[in-house]
């Protein structure tokens, strides 16, 4: 066990480095050589924790997209406390949105609202965020790493709606990863062409297409929200301070 617990905090701390050099060069300008120097281990051992490249990858996604769901969850449940306070005028009330004795499960509704604010981060952080500037390119071109987005969204879908069947299951696999790489390739055009990423669209148009998924009619339930950019920069910061020591 002891073992175990010092290999991953081993791995994290490679990791951290490694995140860190891929948001000043790039994935791709960044050979493992160059991480196993600053990260003080050889080629050798350093091939131990990360067997290949696409593990540190595999690791910023997974990394970043819990974090965000906590931020998320966290926020919603803040703002919710606030206004029942500011309903009963009395700073003592607060509101869980979400029922604690059953955190685990939500209803559709509930769900496709924090999807919405979930996805609306993940693709502005790696599309428009400055601190992922110089690795976005790499990011939304490997298709394994779009492949492993719809991967985290989808596991984290089925384990908050547990009455999905087989075939609902499927439906949204298909639907994610359609609005995944349409949105990856929409923004790789944006930024050839250096013009500003349009996330509220993006995120707006997949959403119809995920609440059909899901047996919603998307002409009666649409969620359009102002996302503040006063939060995806907190945000941002506290996905940074784990992926890149930042």
């Amino acid at each position: 066990m002891k073992q175990t617990q010092k290999y991953l905090a081993e791995q994290e701390r490679i990791a951290r480095i490694a995140f860190k050099l891929f948001a000043e060069t790039g994935y791709a300008k960044t050979p493992l050589s160059v991480i196993g120097k600053e990260a003080g281990v050889q080629k050798s051992l350093l091939q131990y924790y990360f067997p290949k490249k696409s593990k540190f990858i595999e690791l910023f996604i997974e990394t970043s997209f819990s974090l965000v769901i906590d931020q998320v969850i966290e926020s919603i449940r803040a703002r919710e406390a606030e206004e029942a306070a500011a309903e009963a005028d009395d700073d003592l009330v607060a509101v869980d949105p979400f029922d604690d004795d059953d955190d685990d499960e939500f209803t559709g509704v509930e769900l496709v609202e924090l999807l919405y604010d979930i996805a609306y981060f993940e693709f502005w952080y790696v599309t428009s965020c400055p601190s992922t500037e110089a690795l976005r390119m790499d990011v939304m071109e490997n298709y394994n790493t779009a492949q492993l987005v719809v991967q985290c969204i989808c596991d984290w879908i089925f384990d908050h709606m547990s009455d999905l069947d087989d075939s609902m299951k499927d439906r949204l696999y298909d639907t994610i990863t359609f609005c995944v790489g349409g949105g990856f390739e929409y923004a790789c055009m944006k930024n050839e062409k250096n013009e500003p990423v349009d996330v509220g669209y993006i995120v707006g148009n997949a959403m119809d297409f995920v609440v059909s998924a899901l047996g919603f009619d998307p002409s009666f339930f649409k969620i359009r929200k102002e996302i503040s950019t006063e939060w995806l920069l907190r945000t941002a910061d506290a996905v940074d301070a784990v992926t890149f020591g930042g």
